[in-house]
C-alpha cells in the first residue's frame, strides 16, 4: 500500500515528501530520513537565503578614494 512519508534533513527540517510503499527498492537522500505522514504533520520547509544588511558606520566613506 503506497503512503506519504515526510523526508527529513539533519537538521529536522521536511525537506520534501513522497509516495512511497515502504518496501520498494528506494531510499532518501544522504543525510535524511522518511517519517511516515498519512496526517500531513511535517509541511514542507522552503529555505530561503539569508538578508545581511550592513551598519551605515561599516560603509566606507565614498568620498575617501586612495589612488
Amino acid at each position: 500500500m503506497v503512503e506519504t512519508y515526510a523526508i527529513i534533513d539533519s537538521q529536522g527540517r521536511c525537506i520534501n515528501r513522497v509516495l512511497w510503499d515502504g518496501e520498494s527498492n528506494w531510499a532518501p537522500p544522504k543525510d535524511c530520513t522518511a517519517v511516515k505522514d498519512p496526517d500531513n504533520l511535517y509541511p514542507i520547509v522552503v529555505l530561503t537565503p539569508e538578508v545581511t544588511t550592513v551598519e551605515e558606520s561599516a560603509v566606507a566613506n565614498p568620498t575617501d578614494v586612495t589612488q
